[in-house]
């Protein structure tokens, strides 16, 4: 179990982000402030997933081209700080 803030800093977004993917886009809570970091990793690749899968159908390569690039590298520093969370 993370705060909101160590959750907030692994996805390298603001508190009220999390707290928004939370309350209105289904992020898994388990109490006020306090999350599962395992669960709720899932749930943002599961996103991730569906925005790219969304992209693929739009036709538009090259801003998918660059979301995917972004998404690795953003999954490159992920690890790394998952890594001095442990």
């Amino acid at each position: 179990m993370v705060s909101v803030n160590i959750l907030a800093d692994f996805f390298d977004r603001d508190i009220r982000t999390v707290q928004l993917w939370a309350e209105k886009d289904g992020m898994p809570k388990l109490a006020k402030g306090r999350y599962d970091l395992n669960e709720c990793a899932k749930w943002r690749l599961q996103k991730l997933e569906e925005e790219i899968e969304s992209l693929e159908d739009s036709g538009d390569k090259d801003h998918l081209a660059l979301k995917k690039e972004g998404q690795r590298l953003s999954n490159m520093e992920r690890e790394f700080r998952f890594k001095k969370l442990i």
